[in-house]
């Protein structure tokens, strides 16, 4: 039911290790310590069944999209080799009209950044620069170099850092196609 409209392009989860409206922590208030991560779910499903958020930016460890939109618009930017791919794709769909959805309903556990633990910490934050970088460059083929919005803009973060990076705060995300 979360998919109750043709512009909804994807639903993310509510979970323990997120950025933005997919945090936990707004949906539960006063979670105690010794709460059981199925006490959790059970929770959250009572407290919000139903209920879904419009959000910027689904992070991408746990998404439903609807098959049509990546039809129509691409598969995930493979340019976009460790991180940023949903930083990517939820742009992507929101700059061609598409809508995301948080489903506060639906908990999902994550345990962070797995992928990122299989190399060396100064090797895969390097990794993750160059894809940062890339989708940087994207931004700049699509706004012009001078253009691109700010993160706050673009999904509601303040963590996305490019080398070199240049934000124009007055540029509004769906100015141009």
């Amino acid at each position: 039911y979360h998919f109750n409209d043709s512009k909804i392009a994807a639903v993310g989860p509510v979970s323990n290790y997120v950025a933005g409206f997919q945090k936990m922590e707004l949906y539960l208030k006063d979670i105690p310590d010794n709460m059981t991560l199925n006490e959790i779910t059970k929770l959250i499903y009572n407290e919000n069944k139903g209920k879904s958020i419009n959000t910027k930016l689904l992070i991408g460890f746990c998404v439903a999209i609807r098959r049509k939109v990546l039809d129509e618009l691409g598969l995930l930017d493979e340019n976009l080799f460790l991180g940023n791919d949903d930083l990517e794709l939820s742009w992507r769909f929101r700059i061609n009209g598409y809508n995301l959805k948080v489903a506060t309903d639906t908990f999902i556990y994550h345990e962070g950044q797995q992928s990122f633990n299989t190399k060396p910490k100064e090797v895969t934050n390097n990794l993750v620069q160059q894809s940062t970088d890339a989708l940087h460059s994207k931004l700049q083929e699509h706004y012009g170099i001078e253009s691109v919005p700010t993160p706050k803009e673009l999904w509601d973060i303040n963590w996305f850092t490019p080398s070199n990076s240049k934000f124009n705060p007055t540029t509004k995300l769906l100015d141009k196609k």
